[in-house]
């Protein structure tokens, strides 16, 4: 009796695909385990499958209990057909076929018709002529004259980079000039008598915290009455006269926008005269000022 402990199969190919009716290379290889070959036997393999066997050619002959660790490697070339082809072991002793029924590995067969004339033809066909350069001149002459204008381009943007731009410089808005063109404007479209109360003061308010927050670095236009008070109250431009034209003008504009009282035309002709007064008032002051900023200078 012949004891079997262990082989272990693997099967590797030589390629991947191959043409129908070529030999493909099996490469079969075994791991074996003690106690697998007696004397005078032999280990080989088989590949069944589509009704069809090949024996494949073994190298494991003579093989005895010390050596049976040895790893194997058979080769047979075949062309396979189409299907699953199972590898399994037979052990020869004395001529003498015992199948080993397991384990076993399996190799499968696919038949794909795959059209390769495409991939071989020529994309353009070879030029049989004489390469003559003149034959493609219009196209030269196109390129050339591609290469020309974007270097033309590049050049003319550098030039104008490197050269001093003629900005048109605004002069500054004068803020004591702004403030007067305001109010006659006003004054010119007697707004005092034809237009509502809300517009007349809404455009007299504007001129003058405008002006305030141009001239004086506070936040006029963007402050309530009470707030724009407080911040001029201490100000030595702001005098007792202009503070209080400016509280009754800042009153009345909130009245007419918050409460929705409508004034006289008379009260308005009064506060267009009181803007006037601050808006002079308070350039004469800035005035003052200059003047003696450049006799310190």
């Amino acid at each position: 009796m012949y004891v079997v402990q262990q082989y272990i199969p693997s099967v590797t190919l030589s390629a991947d695909s191959v043409e129908v009716g070529d030999p493909l290379l099996v490469y079969v290889s075994a791991q074996t385990g003690d106690s697998l070959f007696s004397r005078n036997s032999v280990l080989a393999f088989q590949l069944t499958g589509s009704g069809d066997e090949h024996a494949l050619l073994h190298s494991l002959s003579d093989s005895s209990p010390e050596s049976s660790n040895d790893t194997a490697i058979v080769v047979e070339s075949m062309p396979l057909d189409e299907g699953v082809w199972n590898v399994s072991g037979i052990l020869l002793v004395d001529s003498t076929h015992i199948p080993l029924r397991e384990p076993l590995s399996q190799l499968v067969v696919r038949v794909m018709d795959v059209d390769t004339t495409q991939s071989m033809q020529d994309i353009h066909k070879p030029y049989d002529g004489e390469f003559n350069l003149l034959h493609y001149w219009p196209e030269g002459l196109a390129v050339l004259g591609a290469l020309a204008l974007v270097v033309g381009a590049i050049v003319f943007a550098r030039k104008r980079a490197q050269e001093p731009q003629n900005e048109i410089s605004t002069p500054p808005v004068d803020p004591a000039a702004k403030v007067l063109e305001r109010l006659n404007s006003v004054k010119e479209r007697d707004l005092a008598r034809t237009a509502s109360s809300k517009t007349f003061f809404s455009e007299v308010s504007f001129a003058l915290r405008e002006y305030i927050e141009a001239v004086f670095d506070i936040p006029a236009l963007e402050q309530t009455t009470d707030e724009l008070k407080h911040a001029v109250q201490y100000h030595p431009a702001f005098t007792e006269t202009v503070f209080q034209q400016l509280a009754e003008l800042g009153m009345l504009a909130d009245a007419v926008k918050f409460a929705k009282h409508e004034t006289t035309a008379e009260q308005n002709i009064k506060q267009l005269q009181a803007a006037y007064s601050i808006a002079i008032a308070l350039q004469e002051y800035v005035q003052r000022q200059n003047s003696q900023e450049d006799k310190h200078a």
